[in-house]
């Protein structure tokens, strides 16, 4: 048997932005935080935050939120902008301000667009928004988009054995969550 590969706490982080984060235009539209904390070996408990900001709203400030809403020494899941250095203003990436400010913390940032994301979804029925979605679908896909980066961390560092433990406890963990919202119910 391999050894567990998942870390303790894993956090996904996605940022979703008003324009290509090279943009000196680009605000910071919502951000989603999915958390996996590892309770035994196959046993993982969820949590998922979703916020979202005005579009004059400080990009630095937000990153600076987030980072310290995570905790020390956890595993977190950073999309990195695809090949985008410092924008125009010579401010960092957020994927570089959000590793510096996570010291202590194990950051992955990794770059995935939006069909290898919602490849990653859909293999744990995820109902992926596309680019001819609603506006208001299309901005709410944060929460969405953190739990596909987990898809992908889980399918490339855990064993087979281990995926379907963590992707079984989440489909429950779903369909707990829809119970809560009386989604789906008659």
């Amino acid at each position: 048997m391999k050894p567990k590969r998942h870390p303790d706490t894993l956090i996904s982080l996605s940022i979703i932005r008003t324009r290509p984060e090279t943009d000196p235009r680009s605000a910071i539209s919502s951000l989603a935080l999915f958390t996996v904390h590892r309770r035994a070996l196959f046993d993982v408990a969820f949590q998922l935050e979703h916020h979202f900001f005005d579009p004059d709203d400080d990009a630095a400030d937000i990153l600076e939120r987030a980072a310290r809403s995570i905790p020390a020494d956890s595993t977190v899941l950073i999309r990195q902008a695809h090949q985008a250095p410092a924008n125009r203003t010579g401010a960092p990436s957020d994927a570089v301000f959000l590793a510096r400010a996570l010291e202590t913390n194990t950051v992955i940032a990794f770059d995935a667009d939006e069909h290898e994301l919602a490849e990653a979804g859909m293999l744990i029925g995820l109902d992926m928004p596309g680019r001819g979605s609603t506006p208001l679908r299309w901005r709410r896909r944060a929460p969405l988009h953190a739990q596909a980066m987990w898809v992908i961390y889980a399918a490339s560092f855990c064993s087979a054995e281990e995926q379907r433990a963590l992707f079984s406890a989440h489909l429950a963990w779903c369909a707990l969550q829809r119970a809560k919202l009386g989604v789906g119910a008659g």
